[in-house]
């Protein structure tokens, strides 16, 4: 499963490895996301292992998001870094989200993948939450997880349960409640990140013991699972949209948090039309800096309400994804977005989602 990370390490000299996930991937409840988590002491520890190595990290975690968000970022924030092995962690920022939803989501991540570097490794980690084990323990299931590994299984990709691993050891092994080991419940203090490394390493490690094979081996493309999973989930940002009109709104070709460039307006009644090809969109952007809802009207129309606010943005800022359709014919749309209200409304759109 792990043959052309061996073959990388081992014949090359170097691996490029990168961590696709939420906040536990960014090291949220750490001591320092750069040296105690589980992204870094993975890096770590392959650094070390293979220390006449180039071990180079690819840090594309965001707090707050799932395979939703994941299947359109994935081009631009993991693939366009051209890694050799990627870690997947998506698990309990996609708990709650149904079956239904969460096999094509994964499923587009990983067929992004193979199509785009087909040597890639790829490895899916499950973390888990007290809300999750509360659920559990109420009869209920880990639905996204299920949904994850049915199509990590299809296409024959390794899963590590780090979460399951982690509540065995503190209620089992060591007597103690999870939040001895993730003061808010959620997230690793440095001592479970400690414990779910450990046990990563105890699966990934005997597979990166093995021989290097003779050559580098494409990992081959299985028809889909789900009929509706894409292939061509990407963003488009403002500076590469094709934009046909501007009212109110101005490109600024500059950065802002993760956005390249973006979209900005000051006020209500601002609108901006665009086309696009491919059978989906939505909008990338950080809620909590939106503050007003837009008017949609797609290829002429009835207009749709696109709300900005929800009861997360009421506590932090977080990046986020507003899908409005996944279900049009495969062609050429025009989109044209009105912002809501007629006072001043500061509204920031970081791309387009597409597919």
């Amino acid at each position: 499963m792990l043959n052309n990370t061996v073959y990388k390490l081992k014949n090359d000299k170097a691996l490029r490895v990168a961590y696709f996930g939420g906040s536990i991937t960014e090291g949220a409840g750490s001591s320092n996301p750069e040296k105690t988590c589980y992204r870094a002491k993975m890096t770590k520890y392959l650094k070390d292992k293979f220390p006449d190595s180039d071990v180079t990290e690819i840090n594309a975690a965001i707090g707050g998001t799932g395979t939703s968000l994941g299947m359109f970022r994935v081009n631009h924030d993991v693939l366009d870094y051209k890694p050799d092995l990627i870690f997947v962690e998506f698990a309990t920022n996609d708990f709650g989200d149904s079956e239904g939803n969460v096999i094509p989501q994964t499923e587009s991540i990983i067929r992004r993948i193979r199509s785009t570097l087909p040597c890639c490794d790829i490895v899916f980690l499950f973390s888990t939450a007290l809300m999750v084990k509360e659920e559990l323990d109420a009869g209920g299931k880990f639905e996204s997880k299920l949904a994850q590994k049915k199509v990590c299984d299809h296409y024959g990709i390794l899963t590590v349960d780090f979460g399951e691993y982690l509540l065995d050891y503190v209620y089992n092994k060591m007597g103690k409640v999870y939040e001895d080991y993730a003061p808010d419940t959620l997230h690793p203090g440095d001592n479970g990140y400690a414990v779910i490394t450990d046990y990563i390493i105890s699966i990934i490690g005997p597979l990166l013991d093995s021989e290097a094979d003779t050559s580098l081996t494409p990992h081959s493309l299985q028809e889909k699972l789900d009929p509706i999973s894409s292939d061509k989930g990407d963003i488009i940002y403002p500076a590469e949209l094709n934009i046909l009109s501007l009212d109110g709104f101005d490109v600024k070709n500059e950065k802002y948090d993760r956005f390249p460039s973006y979209l900005a307006s000051e006020k209500g009644g601002s609108e901006f039309t665009f086309s696009f090809s491919g059978s989906g969109f939505g909008f990338y952007r950080a809620p909590g800096d939106a503050g007003a809802d837009f008017i949609l009207n797609i290829d002429g129309g009835n207009d749709i309400l696109n709300l900005s606010w929800d009861r997360e943005v009421r506590s932090f800022r977080r990046m986020a994804n507003a899908v409005v359709t996944k279900t049009l014919e495969d062609t050429v749309h025009t989109v044209k977005l009105r912002v809501l209200g007629d006072g001043e409304f500061p509204t920031r759109i970081g791309g387009i989602f597409v597919c």
